[in-house]
């Protein structure tokens, strides 16, 4: 999350944090960096793995719906979907 985001929602660097979104919410820890642009949350597609009781990443999956896709391919799309951040 951008800086200036995370310091307008008062949010810190490592927190955890949950993300939701019309289709439903992850928790994942936040991390706060100039790389990502003002109103943009990135979050990296390939997590969200369950091992031995302990949850690794946010599974983005599970924050899109399966009718916000893409009207040639029908995949859905996990860019350019509509979130809240808040503290857990």
């Amino acid at each position: 999350m951008n800086p200036g985001d995370a310091t307008s929602l008062g949010l810190k660097d490592g927190q955890a944090v949950r993300v939701v979104t019309e289709a439903g919410e992850e928790q994942a820890e936040l991390k706060v960096t100039d790389e990502a642009r003002a109103g943009q949350v990135i979050i990296p597609h390939g997590f969200g793995l369950k091992y031995q009781g302990k949850v690794y990443g946010a599974n983005v999956n599970r924050l899109t719906k399966s009718t916000h896709r893409d009207p040639f391919a029908a995949t859905p799309l996990h860019r350019y979907v509509p979130c809240r951040v808040e503290a857990v």
